[in-house]
């Protein structure tokens, strides 16, 4: 009778060993399934902020090729690529169906506007509640004489949306004249100094 009760007694020894180690095991069960939760969550929270992020550039430089080069479809794109580095982004531009790649796209104008769109998406990406200035130089040198005036409205519209500042160096006459204000530095060859002169304030 009394190894009866002893190996009755390692039984239960036994028993309640194996169930805390079926506890510790559900536990860290549980806690491997949150982990990975968290984890799926992390993911598509930063899938779902760059596409967000995507969109909004995509959307700004759309609307700047949409306004300077009227009359023709052009569509700007981001295409994610993954590589060994993780994931990057191609610039294309779609053209009656067919993309090619920023790189290899041709007409400077087209490329102009882009560039000065993706410098204000960045800005306003990283925007703080200051005001924001851009410096620019010759934006349009590129574009045709007809796609200045759009070009230039398109860039004041962005400028009272965003409350951004541009400070353009340009000599192009009209880009001049829709300037809040300009100033015209001029060399002088017997000081070998700039001057400067105010041409117009608005």
């Amino acid at each position: 009778m009394l190894e009866f009760d002893k190996l009755k007694l390692k039984i239960e020894v036994i028993q309640k060993d194996i169930e805390a180690s079926n506890l510790k095991v559900s536990n860290l069960s549980t806690s491997v399934k949150i982990k990975n939760e968290v984890r799926n969550f992390l993911i598509s929270f930063s899938e779902y902020s760059r596409s967000i992020i995507k969109e909004k550039i995509e959307t700004l430089v759309n609307s700047a090729l949409k306004c300077v080069f009227i009359g023709k479809t052009l569509n700007f794109k981001l295409i994610p690529n993954k590589t060994k580095k993780g994931l990057q982004y191609d610039l294309y531009i779609e053209t009656g169906g067919i993309l090619t790649e920023l790189t290899n796209a041709k007409g400077g104008g087209v490329l102009d506007i882009i560039t000065l769109a993706l410098r204000i998406s960045f800005t306003r990406l990283f925007a703080s509640n200051l005001r924001q200035t851009i410096i620019l130089d010759e934006p349009f040198k590129n574009l045709d004489f007809l796609r200045i005036e759009p070009a230039i409205e398109w860039l004041k519209k962005v400028s009272k949306e965003f409350k951004l500042q541009f400070i353009i160096v340009t000599h192009i006459r009209e880009l001049i004249k829709k300037a809040d204000k300009a100033y015209e530095f001029v060399l002088d060859p017997n000081e070998e100094i700039d001057t400067t002169n105010v041409l117009e304030s608005k």
